[in-house]
C-alpha cells in the first residue's frame, strides 16, 4: 500500500494521521488468519484471559468497582466460524 492508495487516505481520515505516514506507521502490523482468531491464543481463550487481567489492574487502580470470575461468556469464536464457513 502506497501513501497515495485509498486505503492509506481511508486509514488517514479515520485516525487523523498524516496520509504520507500510514505506510509506515503500519509496517509490522499482522492481521491473524481465521485458524488464528479461533485459536487458543485469541478468542479461543487468549483474549478473555487479557480481559480478566486488564480488569483486575483497573479495580487494583479503583478504576472499576468489581471483576468477573470470568469474561469467557462474552468472547467467542462464532462469528469467526461463520466466517470459516462462508469461505
Amino acid at each position: 500500500m502506497g501513501a497515495d492508495s485509498p486505503e492509506a487516505a481511508a486509514i488517514a481520515r479515520l485516525t487523523g494521521a498524516a496520509q504520507a505516514d500510514v505506510p509506515a506507521l503500519l509496517t509490522g502490523y499482522t492481521f491473524p488468519t481465521l485458524d488464528e482468531q479461533a485459536g487458543p491464543d485469541l478468542l479461543g481463550g487468549g483474549t478473555a484471559k487479557a480481559v480478566a487481567a486488564t480488569a483486575a489492574f483497573l479495580k487494583e487502580q479503583g478504576k472499576i468497582p468489581a471483576v468477573l470470575d470470568s469474561y469467557a461468556p462474552y468472547v467467542t469464536t462464532r462469528f469467526v466460524e461463520e466466517a470459516h464457513a462462508a469461505n
